[in-house]
C-alpha cells in the first residue's frame, strides 16, 4: 500500500488556544504551539498534508476524544499558502455549523492566510472569553494576547478594519459583524482587507461570536515566495495567463456566469443586467500574485464616506432570484448583508419565507430585523430550514430558483455533506468543458461511458461527481484557488499531475504518479467529512433514481447503503488504494459522438454566433460566418478564428475549441453539425463564484 506520508521534520504546527483559560490569565496560559501528531496512523497521514486536511483531522480527533464537548473552530493554511504561490492566499475555516449541525468548511481570502502561515499551519480555538469587543492577537512566535475595545462592539467589518489597522498596523486578520455577535445562524466571517472577503458557510460567523471574539489578528510578517521554486512559480503564472476561462473571469468578475445560467434555464435574470453591472465596477480585487483577479469592486456613497464592496454572481443571483429583485437592487441588498456580515444566499432563502415580492427598502428593513431579533426577525435568524418549520410554511429554498438540468450538478448538490460549500462541490468540468474529448482529457482518462458528456444523461455522472469532489478537496487543502484550478483543467492548460507538482505538499509532488496521490488525498478528506452522524447521503431529488447516479457514487466513495463510510473504506484513509475501493470502472474512452448527419447537400450558408464579454468585444461586428454548410461546429469555430485573428485566443487553444456552444438551449459537441440559419451561443466561463 502507498500512503500519503510527509517527510520527518516537516510536521505541521498547531497553535491551540483555550480561550476560557487564556483570557482569564490575559496571556499565553492555555495556549501552545506544537508539531502535529496523532495516534491513529490514518488520521495522521491526512493531517500531515496540512491545510483543510489538517483541520479535518483536528476536528475528528476532538470529536473522538470529547464527543459531548463543543466542537472547536479551526483556521488552517496549506502548502500553496506557505509557498506563497500565485492566487494562494486562502484560509480554510472549519467548525460545526449552526445551520446544519454538521461540520462546515469554507475558504476565505486575504492577508490573514500568509501571516498565519508564518506562525502556524493551524489555529485551533476552544472555550470562550465570555466578553464583547475582544481581539485575539497572535504574535510572531505563537505567543498570544488579548485586547478589549468597546468601539468594536456592533461595528461593521469596514469600521473594525480601520480601528484594528490603526492599533496594530496590519490587516492580517478576520472579524465578525453585528450578525455574528447576535448569534444569527447564517452569520459570516470577514477579512480585514478592504473591500473584505467573506466566508459564511453554515454560520461560521456565529461560531466565531460564540467564542467571545470579535476579531483575530496575526502580527507576523507574511510568508514570501521561495526563491528555490522560482522556475515552477513562473510556469504556474504563465499557465494562469494562458487560460481563456480565467481571462474571461477576470473581465467579468463571475458576472459572466449569467449568460450560461440563462442558456441552461437556471436563471430568470437576463445576462444583459449583469453585463451592465460590470461597467459600473470601479476596480478589481484578487488574491496575492494572481494574474487574473476576479473580484469586481463597487462603490457607494454613505453619510460617513464612500464604501467599497465586492459583487459576485452567486451572491447577487442568490438574492435576486428568490426575492424577485432586479440585479441592481440585489447588489444593494448584498452590500447590506456585507455590512452586517450575513451570508447572502441564506439571507435570500430566509427572506423568501415570508415575503413573496420584496421591495428594496423592505428587504433592507427585514435584514435589520433579523440581526436585532425584532418581531419575525427573531425566527428568521434561525435560518431557512428551521424558520420554515417554526412558521409552518414550505421552504422556498428551491421553489423560485430554476433547477439545473445537469444531472451531475443535481447529484453533487444532493450527496454533498451538509455544510459543504456548493461552489466547491459541483463538477465544474461537466459544466465547463467544451467537448467530451476535453472532459476525458482533463479527468486524466477516467473511463467515461458514452453519454457522460450529455448534461441530461445519467451515464457516468456518479464517477464524475466522485472525481471532482476528490480534486477540489485536495486543491482546497493546499490553499490554492479552486477556481484557478478549474480554469487550468477546463482549458487543458495543464494536467492533474502538473497541477499537483505546482501546489501539493512535497511528499505528494515528488510521487511518480503525483496526480493520483493528490486525488487520493482528496478522497481521504471527503471520507472524513462523512464520518459524522449528519453526513449521510440525501435522497431528496426524484431525478436521481438511476444506478449511474447515487449507487455509482456510493460504490466509488466506499459508502454503505445508509450513506455512511464502510469499514474497509475507513481503513484506507490516507492511502492511494482508497481510489480503488469501488473496483474497476467500465466505459468507452471514445472520441466524441459521430455527427448526427453523415452526409448532406453542402451549400453556401450563414451561421450567427451570439457572444458576450471579451469574446463579443474581440469579434466586434464579425459574428456572422459565411461558409459551406452543414459543417462541424469545431470547423466553424476554427474558421471564425482564422477570419478574425483578434478573437482567435478566445476561440481556439492548442487546436481545440475554447467556448461551450449552445443551440436552442441544448449543448453542442464539437462534432455536431451546424446548419444554414443556425444561431449559436458561445460561452466562456468557469463555474462557481
Amino acid at each position: 500500500m502507498s500512503s500519503l506520508g510527509v517527510e520527518v521534520g516537516a510536521r505541521p504546527r498547531v497553535l491551540r488556544v483555550d480561550l476560557t483559560r487564556a483570557f482569564a490569565a490575559r496571556g499565553s496560559t492555555g495556549a501552545g504551539l506544537e508539531p502535529y501528531a496523532d495516534l491513529d496512523p490514518a488520521l495522521e497521514r491526512v493531517g500531515l498534508a496540512s491545510g483543510s486536511a489538517l483541520a479535518h483531522a483536528l476536528i475528528q480527533r476532538a470529536l473522538r476524544d470529547q464527543p459531548d464537548a463543543a466542537t472547536p473552530l479551526v483556521f488552517a493554511v496549506g502548502e500553496a499558502v506557505r509557498a506563497a504561490l500565485p492566487t494562494a492566499a486562502r484560509t480554510s475555516v472549519l467548525a460545526r455549523a449552526p445551520l446544519s449541525g454538521a461540520i462546515a468548511e469554507g475558504q476565505i481570502g486575504g492577508p490573514f492566510a500568509r501571516a498565519l502561515a508564518a506562525v502556524a499551519d493551524a489555529l485551533l480555538l476552544s472555550g470562550t472569553t465570555g466578553a464583547q469587543g475582544v481581539v485575539l492577537v497572535v504574535g510572531t512566535a505563537g505567543a498570544i494576547d488579548f485586547v478589549v475595545d468597546d468601539r468594536l462592539v456592533g461595528a461593521d467589518p469596514r469600521a473594525s478594519a480601520e480601528l484594528l489597522e490603526e492599533r496594530f498596523g496590519t490587516r492580517a486578520g478576520l472579524v465578525i459583524g453585528a450578525a455574528g455577535e447576535a448569534g444569527v445562524a447564517f452569520a459570516s466571517i470577514a477579512s480585514l482587507d478592504q473591500p473584505p472577503s467573506f466566508v459564511g458557510r453554515g454560520g461560521l460567523g456565529a461560531v466565531f461570536g460564540a467564542l467571545g471574539l470579535k476579531a483575530v489578528v496575526v502580527l507576523a510578517a507574511p510568508v514570501e515566495p521561495d526563491p528555490a521554486r522560482a522556475i515552477r512559480d513562473r510556469e504556474l503564472q504563465r499557465a494562469l495567463l494562458r487560460s481563456p476561462r480565467l481571462r474571461a473571469r477576470a473581465a467579468g468578475g463571475t458576472l459572466e456566469l449569467a449568460q450560461r445560467a440563462a442558456l441552461a434555464g437556471e436563471s430568470h435574470n437576463h445576462p444583459a443586467q449583469f453585463e451592465a453591472l460590470v461597467s459600473d465596477s470601479v476596480a478589481k480585487k484578487g488574491c496575492d500574485g494572481c494574474p487574473t483577479p476576479c473580484g469586481l469592486v463597487f462603490e457607494r456613497g454613505h453619510p460617513r464616506g464612500t464604501t467599497r464592496h465586492l459583487g459576485r454572481f452567486g451572491a447577487i443571483s442568490g438574492l435576486a432570484e428568490p426575492l424577485g429583485l432586479s440585479v441592481d437592487d440585489a447588489r444593494v441588498v448584498l452590500e447590506r448583508c456585507d455590512e452586517l456580515a450575513l451570508d447572502a444566499k441564506e439571507a435570500g432563502h430566509v427572506l423568501a419565507l415570508v415575503d413573496e415580492d420584496l421591495t428594496l427598502s423592505g428587504a433592507l428593513r427585514r435584514l435589520d430585523d433579523i440581526v436585532m431579533r425584532r418581531g419575525i426577525g427573531a425566527t428568521l435568524a434561525l435560518g431557512a430550514h428551521r424558520a420554515a418549520q417554526a412558521l409552518g410554511v414550505a421552504s422556498r429554498r428551491r421553489e423560485k430558483q430554476p433547477r439545473s438540468q445537469n444531472l451531475a450538478v443535481r447529484l453533487a448538490a444532493a450527496i454533498s455533506p451538509p455544510g459543504t460549500d456548493p461552489m466547491r462541490t459541483f463538477p465544474f468540468l461537466a459544466v465547463d468543458a467544451a467537448s467530451r474529448a476535453q472532459l476525458v482529457a482533463a479527468m486524466d482518462g477516467l473511463p467515461l461511458p458514452l453519454g457522460a458528456e450529455d448534461p441530461r444523461d445519467p451515464a457516468g455522472k456518479g464517477r464524475i461527481v466522485w472525481w471532482h469532489e476528490n480534486l477540489v478537496a485536495a486543491v482546497d487543502a493546499s490553499g490554492f484557488c479552486a477556481f484557478s484550478a478549474a480554469g487550468l483543467l477546463s482549458d487543458g492548460v495543464c494536467t492533474v499531475a502538473e497541477l499537483a507538482r505546482w501546489i501539493a505538499p512535497p511528499s505528494i509532488a515528488a510521487e511518480p504518479d503525483c496526480g493520483r496521490a493528490l486525488l487520493a488525498l482528496g478522497a481521504s478528506i471527503q471520507l472524513l467529512k462523512r464520518t459524522t452522524r449528519t453526513a449521510s447521503i440525501l435522497r431528496v431529488d426524484p431525478a436521481l433514481e438511476h444506478p449511474a447516479l447515487i449507487p455509482e457514487y456510493a460504490r466509488l466513495r466506499g459508502l454503505d447503503t445508509d450513506g455512511t463510510p464502510a469499514r474497509q473504506a475507513l481503513a484506507l484513509i490516507g492511502d492511494v488504494a482508497l481510489l480503488e475501493i469501488g473496483g474497476e470502472l467500465e466505459g468507452a474512452i471514445a472520441p466524441a459522438y459521430a455527427a448526427r448527419v453523415e452526409s448532406s447537400t453542402h451549400t453556401l450558408g450563414r451561421v450567427a454566433f451570439l457572444t458576450r464579454g471579451p469574446l463579443n468585444a474581440a469579434l466586434a461586428g464579425d459574428r456572422v460566418l459565411a461558409r459551406e454548410l452543414p459543417a462541424r461546429l469545431d470547423e466553424c469555430i476554427a474558421d471564425l478564428a482564422q477570419r478574425v485573428p483578434r478573437a482567435a485566443r478566445w476561440l481556439v487553444l492548442d487546436g481545440r475549441p475554447v467556448p461551450q456552444a449552445w443551440r436552442g438551449g441544448v449543448r453542442l459537441e464539437p462534432s455536431d453539425l451546424v446548419f444554414d440559419g443556425d444561431r449559436i451561443d458561445l460561452v466562456i466561463a468557469v463555474g462557481g463564484g
